[in-house]
């Protein structure tokens, strides 16, 4: 449509037209195609392309071009193309994939995997979820024996069976384990992302509560979820407020996704005891500096420690702030360029900065040894064990005893 608006009287006159262009997917693919490649070689943050001879590889895949037939397809083999440079913040999304599929709702519980008999097991119920109801006859134990009057097969999961039942009024029917009584009692499933949410604040305040049982209350713990503004506020929040009597803090990066704080984050826990603010009756009315932690830490990282948190691990390590403790970090420090191709929903990206340590060395693939080297094996997880947390802990208890 074409609006056309005289100035004088205000009156629009509008033009609707219609245009038909040809679409041809093969040639779009060739040129989105060629167009990544060139972005790659022109801009990725190594002039050297990590060795890679980029122009043979360009050749080679442009050869299965003609078999590529959805976007989809087309997005998985540009990852692959970009993968050959191992590096981090790299790859092709394509995001209209699977938009209209079914959604499987849920309940808001963990599973138990290992039983075997009618219906599910619930392992865990997760607080304030669906089925986190008072008086509810769901506990952790018990076991769904249908959803809307639909038996689960002893063969079966329960997924197939919350298909499309978002925000939608569900019946369950549940029993004890040790009884063949049944009851029903009506939820509203929520979404997977919602349930992800539950598990995080589940998983995060466990680890508050271990720490503070292993240290009788004298350590703080703090996970830090992402290296974003807000994040950054929550943790300075958290040091100051609820932690501001601890005599320690663990912090804890796993499974942070990075961003770019790592400036403002190594600045906070590098303050040194510098004076204090005292009255004439000798209450201490605060501490110097004010914006910077000076009690002991100890940074607790693992593989999944991405992005600025692996660039936290390695500047905490180097500046000596406190011991690192966990699992090796792989080095994934660079700042991506996500470019939106022709094709609105194809995205595609390749690292255009990379960071190098005080020797001049990239950290992009430079593996960050803790100084204290603990793994988390599936067997001690599986027996909710944290063994790398056990070990933090340890640690600053060790220190603290040490300095007194």
């Amino acid at each position: 449509m074409i609006d056309k608006v005289t100035l004088a009287n205000h009156k629009s006159d509008a033009k609707y037209f219609d245009v038909q262009a040809e679409f041809n997917f093969g040639k779009e693919r060739e040129y989105i195609f060629n167009h990544v490649w060139r972005m790659t070689k022109n801009r990725f943050y190594d002039k050297g392309l990590h060795g890679v001879d980029w122009d043979a590889l360009g050749q080679s895949y442009s050869r299965y071009l003609p078999s590529i037939h959805t976007y989809p397809e087309f997005a998985e083999m540009l990852s692959e193309m970009v993968g050959e440079l191992n590096a981090s913040h790299t790859g092709a999304n394509y995001f209209g994939a699977g938009r209209n599929r079914e959604k499987v709702a849920s309940l808001g519980v963990f599973y138990d995997d290992t039983y075997q008999g009618e219906g599910i097991k619930i392992d865990k119920v997760l607080p304030n979820g669906p089925v986190d109801l008072p008086n509810s006859p769901i506990s952790d134990d018990s076991i769904i024996t249908a959803v809307n009057g639909k038996t689960i097969a002893k063969d079966k999961d329960i997924y197939p069976y919350l298909r499309n039942l978002e925000g939608k009024l569900t019946t369950l029917t549940v029993k004890a384990p040790d009884s063949d009584k049944t009851d029903t009692v009506q939820v509203f499933p929520i979404d997977q992302y919602k349930e992800s949410k539950l598990s995080y604040s589940y998983w995060n305040n466990t680890r508050k509560s271990l720490t503070n049982k292993l240290s009788e209350g004298r350590i703080g713990y703090i996970h830090v979820q992402q290296m974003e503004s807000e994040d950054y506020k929550k943790l300075v929040d958290k040091l100051f407020g609820e932690n501001q009597d601890k005599d320690a803090v663990v912090i804890d990066i796993r499974y942070n996704t990075g961003g770019n704080i790592h400036d403002q984050f190594i600045d906070l826990l590098s303050g040194v005891d510098y004076g204090e603010a005292v009255s004439r009756d000798g209450y201490k009315a605060a501490n110097f500096p004010l914006r910077r932690w000076t009690k002991p830490t100890i940074l607790l990282a693992n593989p999944s420690s991405y992005s600025d948190a692996s660039v936290v691990a390695k500047l905490y390590q180097d500046n000596k702030l406190g011991k690192l403790v966990g699992d090796a970090v792989p080095g994934t420090g660079t700042f991506v360029n996500w470019q939106t191709q022709q094709e609105p929903l194809l995205q595609y990206g390749v690292p255009q900065l990379g960071i190098k340590d005080s020797k001049g060395k990239w950290l992009e693939n430079q593996d960050i040894t803790p100084d204290v080297l603990v793994h988390n094996y599936p067997e001690s997880v599986a027996r909710n064990r944290d063994v790398q947390l056990e070990t933090a802990v340890k640690q600053l208890l060790s220190q603290l005893n040490t300095q007194k």
